[in-house]
């Protein structure tokens, strides 16, 4: 069996598409109605699993899941997904829940996240408390119900203040930002009214953002601990926005705590060096963006001492408690190597101190390409044991 075609409408306000086989069945699947703009991006896959055999679902996901992106746009990919198991399951001839597991129980319970009343422009609690009462007494019988709160409603519009900076104007979240005191004691006293309403049957789920920043963040989620909330959703990221930015601002605040060693190559040996008088420091080195490929103009090499950041450089960690053992082996080399003692010229052109340190080699981890995975260049580039140079009086053995 093969896809021969990959087609997508718009009915109403779902886009629907259809994958069709060489075998004549057809898998069906939609996105929600608030994404009426998906066509031109399910379309866009139609190249990448034309010839594929629909059956194997992973396989076909894999060609297309990378390219998914954030949402909305990862809805088109999972809506491909969606009719690949509707043909897998018609090929098959059983249910699709059979395939990916079979039943565990008859009744699922379902919130209420799409049955809305509309609040007529009000966004004072007592309206919210008004909207949640009519939620609650809608003939669904929703046993838990999510609302829009701060950034995912109308507050930003309808309360004077409530964000530090001038309301947005337009659809998908535009607003995002800090909260003033105002903003959140009001945002907190919808939430309140809303909670007394559901009383102990009907639990409240809330819907926040994106928008948000991590201080106002948490500050929500412990003022709600005694609320019994059921969830905070897309505080922060979410809807229309990549999720890859709060990914990149946690990784850039580590990437500022982050220390390295400058380690430089001599003909003697590997020796620890500083262009100041003192012995380079592993807790006080200052973050260079140099290349650990290749040495920069100095014949200097930037080593992260960190083990987080080199983890995923190494073969399923096994270079790990080498690493380990490394940074140990630089510490007790700083240890003896004198302080105090004059910078000298180094054969390569950099500073070093008069006496010398060697460094054990560092440990590798190749690939199966016979690429070097922690120093990024092939494994017969990676410098060898040296031994010690004349005169320091330091054996290999100690510097371990």
């Amino acid at each position: 069996m093969k896809i021969t075609a990959l087609k997508c409408t718009v009915i109403g306000d779902n886009p629907v598409l259809r994958i069709v086989t060489d075998e004549g069945i057809s898998g069906y699947a939609q996105a929600e109605s608030a994404k009426t703009y998906l066509k031109p991006h399910v379309m866009f896959y139609e190249k990448l699993i034309l010839g594929e055999d629909p059956r194997d679902v992973e396989r076909v996901m894999t060609r297309i899941r990378r390219v998914g992106s954030f949402k909305p746009w990862g809805a088109a990919v999972s809506a491909i997904e969606m009719a690949l198991w509707d043909i897998a399951g018609q090929a098959a001839g059983v249910p699709v829940y059979r395939l990916l597991g079979g039943k565990v129980r008859d009744r699922v319970c379902v919130y209420n996240g799409n049955v809305r009343f509309p609040m007529e422009g009000r966004v004072d609690p007592q309206a919210h408390a008004d909207n949640m009462q009519k939620m609650i007494e809608s003939p669904e019988n929703f046993r838990f119900i999510k609302q829009g709160i701060a950034f995912h409603s109308g507050m930003p519009h309808g309360v004077d203040g409530f964000s530090y900076g001038e309301p947005q104007p337009g659809g998908f979240h535009p607003n995002r930002g800090l909260l003033t005191g105002k903003g959140f004691a009001h945002m907190m006293a919808c939430i309140e009214a809303m909670r007394e309403v559901c009383g102990t049957d009907v639990g409240l789920a809330l819907d926040c953002g994106p928008g948000m920043v991590v201080p106002d963040a948490i500050k929500l989620a412990k003022a709600c601990e005694a609320l019994d909330v059921m969830w905070l959703e897309d505080m922060i990221t979410g809807d229309y926005t990549p999720y890859v930015l709060g990914i990149c601002t946690a990784r850039s605040r580590a990437a500022r705590r982050r220390t390295f060693i400058q380690v430089s190559r001599s003909t003697c040996g590997r020796t620890l060096s500083n262009s100041s008088k003192s012995a380079p420091s592993i807790s006080s080195a200052p973050i260079r963006q140099t290349s650990a490929a290749s040495p920069n103009s100095n014949g200097w090499r930037s080593t992260p001492t960190c083990m987080a950041s080199s983890w995923h450089r190494t073969a399923q960690g096994t270079a790990c408690s080498g690493w380990r053992r490394w940074c140990r082996s630089v510490r007790r080399c700083q240890r003896t190597s004198s302080p105090s003692s004059t910078p000298r010229a180094a054969p390569n052109g950099g500073m070093t101190s008069s006496t010398v340190c060697p460094i054990p080699s560092l440990p590798t981890a190749t690939s199966r390409s016979g690429t070097d995975r922690v120093w990024g260049s092939p494994s017969a580039s990676m410098p060898q044991r040296n031994t010690c140079p004349q005169g320091t009086g330091i054996s290999s053995t100690n510097a371990r």
